[in-house]
């Protein structure tokens, strides 16, 4: 006998083009200001606290039970406003701008912008596979926490403070001990890179050896620890 529940299948819940207001004065000053902006782009991308909000919506989003969240946009170079092709109205909202020399005569345009180093972590080491963990107790101002477990006993878990202040909480380490963490950090002071500027652990071979740890994270920063190895 197939019960109705048994039989209905499950679909993904998938959050699409997630990214931040564009229709508010500071952001419009500015593309207005810059000649191959359309009014459909968000210029917090070259900021780094648009890092740390991207970062937040997406910690949220997983504690919110999406299946999958996918971010607007990736490359500048990708679309036009009303897909004209006119390179003086680009919808820049990307990580870059691979022709940024070629349509902007401006090569700095194809560096990777701060954004790319939050959500390359999290996407990175919250594998398909993983399950999310609730996370109880932190009560602490714009913190929050997701933690995924993965089938083959992999762990990550990602704090974000988005507040002004630095903020301190002791974590429950019971059952991540004889595990080995690589810990990674965007603040604005901190956030290492490899040679091709992509993000790098800021330390390796860390173990939790008691029962709690007292972790701080610094005001508008990004914490990330994983027991993958690449």
């Amino acid at each position: 006998m197939i019960s109705f529940a048994d039989s209905v299948a499950k679909k993904p819940f998938i959050l699409g083009e997630i990214g931040f207001e564009k229709y508010v004065d500071e952001n419009i000053k500015r593309y207005e200001a810059d000649p191959f902006a359309s009014p459909d782009s968000q210029l917090s991308v070259y900021d780094y606290d648009y890092g740390v909000d991207m970062a937040d919506v997406l910690i949220q989003s997983m504690n919110s039970g999406f299946d999958a969240v996918i971010a607007w946009g990736l490359d500048d170079a990708m679309h036009t406003n009303g897909d004209t092709g006119d390179k003086n109205q680009l919808k820049k909202w990307g990580m870059w701008n691979i022709l940024g020399k070629e349509l902007t005569g401006d090569a700095k345009e194809e560096d990777i912008r701060p954004w790319f180093y939050t959500w390359s972590i999290i996407t990175r080491y919250f594998t398909e596979d993983m399950k999310i963990v609730k996370t109880t107790g932190l009560k602490l101002n714009k913190v929050r926490m997701v933690s995924g477990w993965s089938t083959n006993n992999h762990v990550t878990f990602s704090i974000v403070n988005n507040s002004s202040k630095n903020a301190t909480f002791t974590l429950d380490t019971k059952n991540l001990q004889n595990k080995n963490f690589k810990k990674f950090i965007y603040s604005e002071k901190n956030r290492p890179v490899d040679g091709n500027n992509f993000p790098k652990a800021v330390q390796t071979n860390l173990s939790f050896t008691s029962d709690s740890k007292q972790i701080t994270i610094p005001a508008k920063s990004v914490l990330l620890y994983t027991t993958y190895n690449y």
